[in-house]
C-alpha cells in the first residue's frame, strides 16, 4: 500500500521496451485513497505507471499515467501534455482495473473493462527522451506520490483489444503471453523487489517511506493470488 508520500517501485528504466513503440497497452488493479489533504506530495494527481524524465523541458518525453482529484484517469504523452482523462471517474476506496491503449497516436481509455474515452496524442509514437521508469510515482520522487493500493501491473508491446483486457483482467498471467513485456504483480508481502513476472524480468525496487521500510500489506497475500488481493 502506498502512503502518498514516500512509497513507490523504481523499474529498470525502459525494460519494457516501449519506447518509440507505436503500439502498446498498460494495465492496473488500483485502489486510491480519497486522502488528499494528508498527502502532501500529491499536488492532487497522483502517479500509477510513469515513464517519464526526471528533469523538466523536452517534446519527445514518454508516457505517464495518473489518477487527478476528478477520480479520473489521466494521461501525460509527449512534450508534457497532459489534457487526456478518461471520461468517467473511478471510486474512491475501491477497486477498480484501468488499462490505457495506444496504437498509432490513438489513446483509449478502458474502466473494469469497458471503453471509458478516447484521445489523440500529438505523435504516432511513444516518446525516446524518457530516463525513469516507476510505478506509484510521478516524474520523480517527492512528486505525484500515488496513494493506495496497486497491483497486477502489465505492459504490453500491441494495442491490447477491448475483449482482450475485459476477457482477461481477473486472470493471473504469466510469462506464456505474447508481447507482456512487463507483469508487477506486486503480491510478494515482504521485501524489497517487486519481482516481474514477464519474460523480461525487469524485477523492481520497493521504496518505503522510511528508507527501508517496503509498503507491503501483508493479510493481502496469504495466497499470492489476485483474487486475495482484491479483497483487500
Amino acid at each position: 500500500e502506498f502512503d502518498g508520500s514516500g512509497d513507490y517501485v523504481t523499474l529498470p528504466h525502459n525494460s519494457t521496451g516501449i519506447s518509440g513503440s507505436s503500439a502498446m497497452t498498460m494495465e492496473a488493479w488500483i485502489k486510491p485513497m480519497d486522502k488528499y489533504a494528508s498527502c502532501s506530495s500529491c499536488s492532487g494527481r497522483q502517479g500509477i505507471f510513469t515513464q517519464w524524465k526526471t528533469t523538466p523541458g523536452g517534446d519527445n518525453i514518454g508516457l505517464m499515467v495518473r489518477i487527478v482529484p476528478s477520480g479520473q484517469i489521466n494521461l501525460c504523452t509527449n512534450a508534457g501534455s497532459c489534457p487526456y482523462n478518461s471520461d468517467d471517474a473511478v471510486e474512491w476506496d475501491t477497486w477498480s482495473h484501468i488499462a490505457v491503449v495506444f496504437d498509432e497516436g490513438e489513446f483509449t481509455f478502458y474502466i473494469n473493462g469497458s471503453e471509458n474515452g478516447t484521445a489523440t496524442a500529438p505523435a504516432t509514437s511513444i516518446g525516446t527522451d524518457s530516463t525513469r521508469s516507476s510505478i506509484g510515482i510521478g516524474q520523480y520522487p517527492g512528486l505525484n506520490h500515488y496513494m493506495g493500493s496497486i497491483a497486477d501491473v502489465r505492459i504490453w508491446t500491441e494495442a491490447r483489444s477491448a475483449d482482450d483486457i475485459s476477457n482477461n483482467m481477473y486472470a493471473t498471467l504469466d510469462d506464456s503471453e505474447e508481447n507482456l513485456v512487463g507483469l508487477w504483480l506486486l503480491n510478494e508481502g515482504g521485501g524489497i523487489v517487486a519481482t516481474d513476472s514477464s519474460t523480461t524480468g525487469a524485477d523492481g525496487s520497493v521504496v518505503g517511506s522510511s528508507g527501508v521500510t517496503p509498503p507491503w500489506r501483508d493479510e493481502c497475500f496469504a495466497d499470492g493470488g489476485l483474487e486475495t488481493v482484491l479483497t483487500c
